[in-house]
């Protein structure tokens, strides 16, 4: 039996890219091997969306050769290279393109934000077609490293506002002052001005300076981390956090 989408990894991304799917594809699958067995069919499009570990590429290889896909689109969050490497290693028709938006609410974020595609321009062109006809709106991007990239550092610098606030909510604690009067209640005012000053892109990013956690930002640093060693903010983001984690 030949389906014409299949989902592999069912967590919030995967369960998402579903719902959406379905839609326009209701013959769509999904597949969790915390709980299913076996994979019984082949398909059109293969949807990755699982967490990038160091076995990625050998666990994607085995899912490729399982169900025998005519494209493959990758919306993990990987190590920058990891598309091209499957794609010219194996000859696969594989492309990259990163899921952006709200975890809580990633069905609606997926036909709000623009979804980039990198990686062999034909490549591009099909998954384009697959998923604008689900009603999301594609950008072809040049590489897959561009989106791969693009992803990481877009949750990099959600870190580094994250841990800019917790720094300054340290430095209002020492002093006695309240944080959201000296820098919530202050970025607010300045962000208004320069908008009604018709300069939208001057704008400082109002974070909360909470404990970073959930499934992005840190183990996303974690590959940056170790992809691109001289890197200096990444060290500082998680000494930060491990400050505001152990007050």
């Amino acid at each position: 039996m030949n389906v014409s989408n299949f989902v592999i990894g069912m967590g919030n991304v995967g369960q998402a890219l579903y719902n959406v799917l379905k839609e326009t594809y209701p013959d769509i699958q999904g597949y969790d091997r915390n709980t299913q067995t076996d994979i019984n069919v082949t398909c059109d499009t293969l949807h990755i969306c699982i967490p990038w570990n160091y076995s990625f590429d050998g666990v994607v290889y085995s899912y490729i050769q399982k169900l025998q896909p005519k494209l493959t689109i990758i919306h993990s969050t990987v190590k920058v290279g990891t598309t091209e490497g499957l794609r010219i290693n194996n000859h696969f028709h594989v492309v990259h393109s990163p899921i952006i938006g709200q975890h809580d609410n990633l069905e609606k974020s997926l036909l709000i934000f623009e979804k980039w595609v990198g990686g062999d321009r034909k490549d591009c062109l099909k998954a384009k077609k697959v998923l604008s006809k689900a009603g999301m709106k594609v950008k072809v991007k040049s590489t897959s490293q561009v989106t791969e990239l693009a992803k990481l550092l877009s949750t990099y610098r959600y870190g580094i506002s994250i841990a800019r606030a917790q720094e300054e909510a340290a430095v209002c604690q020492q002093i006695d002052l309240n944080f959201a009067e000296v820098v919530t209640e202050f970025i607010d005012m300045y962000n208004k001005g320069y908008k009604k000053l018709g300069m939208d892109w001057v704008q400082q990013p109002n974070t909360f300076p909470g404990e970073i956690g959930g499934h992005c930002v840190l183990p996303n640093l974690e590959l940056l981390k170790n992809q691109y060693p001289n890197m200096i903010f990444p060290k500082a983001i998680e000494e930060l956090n491990n400050r505001t984690k152990n007050e």
